[in-house]
Order: C-alpha cells, then sequence, then structure tokens
C-alpha cells in the first residue's frame, strides 16, 4: 500500500519566506511562479485542488462523494501527492538528474496566499478545479484539517531553469527518450516532457 509523500519538505531556514517575482504559466494541474527564496531565484509550482475526475484511477465508476474511497485515491492519484511521490523516488534512488532539480514541498502560509492573490489579482488566480474549468467546485474545502481551516495551497520548489530550444539537437533528443525509459525503469510514468 502507499504511504503518503516521500519528498522532504523544503528547507526555509527559519520561518517561511517567499517573495513572489512572476506568474510563468499554468497547466492543468498547477500555476508556476518565479519567486525568490534566501536570496535565490526558484519556480514554485502551485497545485490546484483538482476535480477527481482529473484523478488517473477507476474514480469515475465509483461514489465519489465517499471519503474513504477517496482518500485511498488521494497517494496515487492526486496530482501534488504525485509529483512528490515522483520526486522523492528520483532522490531515493539516485537519479535526481533525470529531471529539474526539486528543494522540497511546500504548504503556502495564509500570509504567502494573501501576498500572492494581492500581487496576481489581475489574473484571478483560483486553486480549485482545473485550467478548463477553474472555481467550479469548491474542491480545496473537502478535506478540513483537525482546525477545520481548507488545506493550505501545496507546491514543490525546482531550479529555475531557462528555455534553451536552440540545444534541442538530435543527441539531446536521444538523451532525453533514454532519460524517459529509466524514469519508467523507476516506475514513473506520467511524466511531462516540455520545453517551458
Amino acid at each position: 500500500m502507499c504511504d503518503g509523500l516521500k519528498l522532504k519538505p523544503f528547507n526555509f531556514q527559519g520561518p517561511q519566506k517567499i517573495e513572489f517575482l512572476e506568474h510563468l504559466g499554468e497547466g492543468l494541474y498547477a500555476h508556476v511562479f518565479k519567486v525568490k527564496i534566501l536570496g535565490k531565484i526558484y519556480a514554485l509550482k502551485l497545485f490546484r485542488f483538482v476535480y477527481d475526475h482529473n484523478w488517473p484511477s477507476p474514480a469515475s465508476d465509483t461514489d465519489l462523494e465517499d471519503r474513504e474511497l477517496m482518500s485511498a485515491f488521494y497517494n496515487y492519484s492526486e496530482p501534488f501527492s504525485c509529483e512528490c511521490r515522483a520526486f522523492g523516488r528520483l532522490q531515493g534512488a539516485g537519479h535526481e538528474e533525470l529531471a529539474v532539480r526539486c528543494f522540497g514541498y511546500v504548504l503556502l502560509h495564509e500570509e504567502h496566499e494573501h501576498a500572492l492573490m494581492i500581487r496576481f489579482s489581475d489574473l484571478k488566480l483560483d486553486f480549485n478545479g482545473d485550467i478548463e474549468y477553474p472555481g467550479g467546485e469548491d474542491m480545496r474545502s473537502r478535506f478540513l484539517g483537525k482546525d477545520g481551516r481548507a488545506s493550505p495551497i501545496r507546491g514543490v520548489v525546482k531550479d529555475f531553469g531557462l528555455e534553451d530550444e536552440e540545444n534541442l539537437r538530435p543527441t539531446l533528443m536521444r538523451k532525453i527518450f533514454r532519460d524517459v525509459i529509466k524514469l519508467q525503469q523507476l516506475g514513473i510514468f506520467r511524466i511531462d516532457v516540455a520545453t517551458r
């Protein structure tokens, strides 16, 4: 049975302090931001609380209101959990070079969420749903914490890479293909190979 996240939390070396610099883009499951933490530039991928039908699972044939069942799928199928498990697997197996370096996960504090929403108010960011139907349902409040509050926005801190399409030559493409095979051998199947 799956036993949860394998990735360690990001080490802020004290209180959580994040400076949001730029919204880099979004995908089906997340928004990506350029941030400054401890004087360094990183990419911070903040995950949406996606609809259950976005999870790769047989959940579409079941009662989505069955919290016990959906909780069982969470560690295997929910995108944030999957990403943390994949990066944790790479770190544990000593193969971090197969992906952009990941420094750990973040549970965004309320003051940072507030700062994020103010800084990017023109984007009308929504962390419920997916890119096609944001905010259609309050997924975030489905599983409240012990204190009755909604879950914090979750994310992963990664190296801030630079796009380099000019060097995307056959030799690099062959390396990427070999890396995909290695990822699959490690049990990591749902991957996103793209230049961004």
